[in-house]
């Protein structure tokens, strides 16, 4: 099966040009999206990633990996987007004529909509079972129940954005899909404090 390297423009951070690079491998159907370290001090997603890359023969259909979506915040080590401050994950559907987060979070949310399916890989603040979650509501919801199935966490975490404490979530990546019909879930490990250097 091969790669295929790519990378897409968010424009430009003072006179620096700026992208985001991605990989497709295999092809055909089901297309997928998996992206990892929307929040730069969150590093466990990319052994699942390692692992995935590993065993990739074993799968049907095209995967579109964004290994490090948040980049600067990767190499600081802080869970923001360190240019403007912000919560990435709070930022979308984003906008292509915003601030950088806004531009970033707009370039994720396109790369997005054009596949059938997203899993979103977070590390969850506390040593937990495998929690999976997703946004309550609209179309994409029997599809998201069917990747769960396919998933079977532990546990899962359903946030409805409109209601009480969940609100505190507006903004987020699966959220903003689930609002368009895209079957978006996210999934939260443990945390490890490094990544082995032969990595």
């Amino acid at each position: 099966m091969f790669m295929i390297i790519k990378s897409v423009n968010i424009g430009k951070i003072g006179i620096t040009p700026a992208e985001v690079p991605y990989f497709e491998i295999g092809s055909g159907s089901p297309t997928g999206t998996i992206l990892a370290v929307q929040h730069g001090g969150e590093w466990s997603p990319l052994w699942v990633i390692k692992s995935f890359l590993e065993q990739q023969k074993s799968f049907t259909g095209t995967a579109r990996i964004i290994p490090v979506v948040n980049q600067f915040g990767f190499i600081a080590g802080v869970r923001n987007e360190i240019i403007e401050g912000k919560d990435l994950n709070r930022q979308y559907p984003g906008n292509p004529k915003g601030d950088f987060s806004a531009r970033l979070a707009d370039v994720i949310f396109t790369l997005c909509q054009s596949v059938d399916f997203v899993i979103d890989l977070h590390t969850f603040e506390r040593q937990t079972p495998f929690v999976a979650g997703y946004t309550k509501g609209g179309a994409a919801q029997p599809k998201i129940e069917k990747l769960m199935q396919l998933l079977a966490p532990d546990i899962v975490w359903v946030i409805n954005e409109k209601k009480g404490e969940d609100r505190r979530f507006q903004g987020s990546l699966d959220g903003a899909l689930t609002e368009i019909g895209i079957p978006c879930v996210f999934l939260e490990m443990p945390n490890y404090s490094s990544i082995q250097s032969e990595f």
